[in-house]
C-alpha cells in the first residue's frame, strides 16, 4: 500500500495525475490533511507536526493499514518522516518530494512563524484571502511562486481551494503550527531509506536543501529533476513515478527473503531521470 501525503494548501487532488500511474502497483491511500479540502477540522484541534502525524497514524491503525510506501510532497514530507517513527507503520520506502523539512533560514525563516500565527489569529483573514483569490489572475499568481506550470484542471482545483475560507483557515493553522526544529534528530536517526526527488526550478524550497538532506540521512539517495517546479509530481508524473520505481526496486533487491512487498512495473526499466 501506498500512502501519499500532500503539502500545506493542497488537497488530494494533486495528485491526480501520479495516483493513477502508482494504482497499476499499489494500493493507493491519499487523505485530505486536517484543515484541508473537504476536511472539517474542530477549532481547538492541534495541527502541529506531531499532532497532525500522530491523526494519521490513528487513521492507519483504524483502517488495519501499514504502509509499504510513503511519499510526502512539501509539508506532507515532514508528516512522513514523523509517522515512519512509529515502528508498526515503518515504511520500505519513504520519498520525500521536494520536502519541506529543514527548518526555514534566513530572515525569512525568522519571520515565518510569527507571521503565520498573526494571520491564523485574525478570523477575517481566510474571508479575505478568498475573496483575493477570485480574481480572475488570483490563482495563477499564486501558483506562479511554486515555478511550476500544470495544466488546466490543476489550476481550477487549487482556485476552488483558494476561495473556499475553511480550507484557507486550515492551512494557515498548520503554517503556524509548524516547528521543524523538532524533526532534526529524527533526519540524523532515520532508519528508513529515503529517496529525495527536487526540482531544480522549485521557488520554495530550493533543491539545495535536498543536497544537504542527502548528506545527513544514512540511508538517502538524491534525485534532481531539471526545469521542475515545486509542483514537479503534477507538472510531470511519469519523471518522478520513474524516480520512485527505481529506488523501489532497489530496495525490493536488498530487502530479506519473504518480506511482503507490492509489486513494481516492470515496464519503468531503463528509465532515466537527470541527476
Amino acid at each position: 500500500m501506498a500512502l501519499l501525503l500532500h503539502g500545506t494548501g493542497a488537497s488530494t487532488h494533486s495528485w491526480r495525475t501520479l495516483a493513477p500511474l502508482l494504482a497499476q502497483d499499489f494500493h493507493i491511500v491519499a487523505p485530505d490533511l486536517p484543515g484541508h479540502g473537504f476536511t472539517q477540522t474542530p477549532a481547538l484541534q492541534a495541527l502541529s507536526l506531531p499532532a497532525v502525524a500522530d491523526g494519521l497514524a490513528q487513521l492507519l491503525r483504524a483502517l488495519a493499514l501499514r504502509p509499504s510506501l510513503i511519499v510526502g510532497h512539501s509539508a506532507g514530507a515532514a508528516i512522513a518522516l514523523r509517522l515512519a517513527q512509529e515502528p508498526s507503520l515503518r515504511p520500505a520506502l519513504l520519498v520525500s518530494l521536494n520536502g519541506a523539512i529543514l527548518p526555514p533560514q534566513g530572515p525569512a525563516g525568522r519571520w515565518f512563524l510569527p507571521v503565520a500565527r498573526l494571520l491564523a489569529a485574525h478570523d477575517l483573514v481566510p474571508a479575505a484571502f478568498a475573496a483575493w483569490s477570485r480574481l480572475p489572475t488570483a490563482p495563477q499568481r499564486m501558483l506562479s511562486g511554486t515555478g511550476s506550470r500544470i495544466d488546466e484542471l490543476g489550476e481550477r482545483c487549487y482556485g476552488h481551494l483558494m476561495q473556499d475560507p475553511l480550507h484557507v483557515a486550515g492551512a494557515l493553522r498548520l503554517m503556524a503550527s509548524w516547528d521543524l526544529r523538532s524533526l532534526q534528530p529524527v533526519v540524523d536517526q532515520l532508519d528508513t531509506r529515503l529517496l529525495l526527488v527536487a526540482g531544480t526550478n522549485d521557488r520554495m524550497v530550493p533543491a539545495q536543501q535536498a543536497r544537504l538532506l542527502a548528506g545527513r540521512a544514512r540511508h538517502a539517495k538524491l534525485v534532481v529533476l531539471p526545469g521542475l517546479g515545486h509542483l514537479a509530481h503534477e507538472e510531470d508524473a511519469s519523471a518522478v513515478v520513474a524516480a520512485l520505481l527505481g529506488a523501489w526496486r532497489k530496495e525490493h533487491r536488498s530487502m530479506a527473503p519473504g518480506r511482503s512487498m507490492s509489486r513494481h512495473d516492470p515496464r519503468a526499466d531503463g528509465q532515466t531521470v537527470g541527476v
